[in-house]
């Protein structure tokens, strides 16, 4: 090989290596900035049920409906918020926000939410469908053996739709 072609492949190999470099640079931020979000949203979140447990409900329903629209989301945003409205006495909100979220490995304490906000709208097949889940992933738990207990109400509330 001729000098210049030497020197030529010396540049392509630096090139190829450089932008290696840059892509795995590229690619580092965007998994430390995932993981920021990721962070933040759990703060957030957490902040938002601390207001709950101090009596400031509207207000953390308010921080956990704005995190699901506007994000970031740690997965369990929507989760929190079923649990805030149905303990707030809205289960038609919590029961539809539950179904829109259609989140397979929910936490048990939002199960048993949706649970009971399915009861309290009377969707006793929603109620029962959820209730066996919650059985069946989280069989030492013996909330499920209460829930089951608990009336469906028998009044004619609209279904939860996605």
């Amino acid at each position: 090989m001729t000098t210049s072609r030497l020197t030529s492949a010396r540049n392509a190999r630096r090139f190829a290596d450089s932008l290696r470099l840059s892509v795995l640079v590229l690619l580092a931020t965007g998994t430390m900035a995932g993981a920021v979000l990721a962070q933040a949203a759990t703060d957030l979140r957490e902040n938002a049920v601390r207001q709950a447990r101090v009596g400031k409900m509207a207000e953390a329903q308010a921080s956990l409906r704005s995190l699901l629209v506007t994000g970031p989301d740690d997965g369990l945003v929507a989760m929190d918020l079923v649990t805030l409205l149905e303990q707030d006495g809205k289960p038609l909100e919590a029961a539809v926000i539950f179904t829109r979220a259609a989140k397979p490995d929910a936490p048990d304490y939002a199960l048993q939410a949706a649970v009971r906000a399915n009861q309290s709208i009377g969707n006793g097949d929603e109620a029962r469908r959820l209730l066996a889940e919650g059985k069946r992933r989280f069989p030492n738990d013996g909330t499920w053996a209460d829930l089951e207990k608990r009336p469906v109400a028998t009044t004619a509330t609209p279904r939860p739709t996605r």
